[in-house]
């Protein structure tokens, strides 16, 4: 009777501890999936707002070169590499120049938090940890709706920032000097070079290379300081590009 009764004992421990085996192994698989999931979600939104920022950035760049962005190739480690490094740039001047006021904010509210620490302790009757945990949606949503604003203003400044990077380029540009293989190219004047059969081109500026294409143009205009007109040469068709040593410095508004 005792040995039946002591099977049994066993029979439901082995039984107990099995599904309590197999509960913790459901319970960490559930993690796990849950994990990869939340991480997955993450990598493809920070991917998509990484190449949304690039495209903002490349956009300004060459809306102020009066280049078409559809005419460009890039690839998305490229536009999220010139988003970060332009955005990051411009965080880093913000944050050196304000300095001693963001440290002031600092300190706020670190000196905020332990007096309301101190008050707790002495005053015990009020609940200061209880509202502020019942304030746990609002902030929710607050981190949501800030998470928001701040990539918006992200990709405002890499707009900014690409349509300043490509003022420079152009009001400080210096003069190229093309050479082809003799065909006439419809970028103005050329001149044949003496003992060979290239033609010789210059008084152009070069804005850009991409995608087995040179960009170029020769006049701004004043107002807009744009390119009154861009032109495309592919590379097949040419022989070299020299750059010289002289610059351009034009105002522009």
């Amino acid at each position: 009777m005792q040995r039946k009764i002591y099977s049994q004992t066993l029979k439901h421990t082995k039984q107990a501890i099995d599904k309590g085996v197999n509960e913790n192994v459901s319970s960490s698989w559930q993690r796990v999936k849950n994990f990869v999931v939340t991480l997955g979600t993450i990598s493809g939104v920070l991917a998509g707002v990484l190449w949304l920022g690039g495209r903002f950035y490349a956009y300004g760049y060459f809306e102020r070169m009066n280049i078409p962005i559809y005419f460009l190739a890039f690839t998305p480690g490229e536009y999220a590499e010139v988003y970060m490094t332009s955005v990051l740039s411009t965080i880093m001047i913000i944050i050196e120049a304000n300095i001693w006021n963001i440290l002031a904010v600092l300190v706020l509210i670190a000196f905020t938090a332990l007096l309301l620490r101190l008050i707790q302790n002495i005053y015990k009757t009020l609940k200061i940890k209880e509202a502020v945990l019942k304030l746990d949606k609002i902030n929710q949503n607050f981190v949501i709706i800030s998470t928001i604003t701040f990539f918006l203003l992200t990709f405002f400044i890499a707009y900014n920032n690409g349509q300043a990077a490509a003022n420079n380029i152009l009001t400080e540009s210096k003069s190229v000097t093309i050479y082809s293989n003799g065909d006439l190219l419809p970028i103005g004047d050329s001149t044949h070079v003496s003992n060979s059969s290239l033609r010789m081109t210059s008084g152009l500026y070069l804005l850009t290379y991409n995608n087995e294409k040179y960009y170029f143009f020769r006049e701004l205009d004043p107002v807009s300081c744009k390119p009154i007109q861009v032109y495309i040469i592919p590379d097949n068709q040419l022989v070299s590009v020299v750059i010289e040593e002289s610059s351009r410095n034009i105002s522009c508004k």
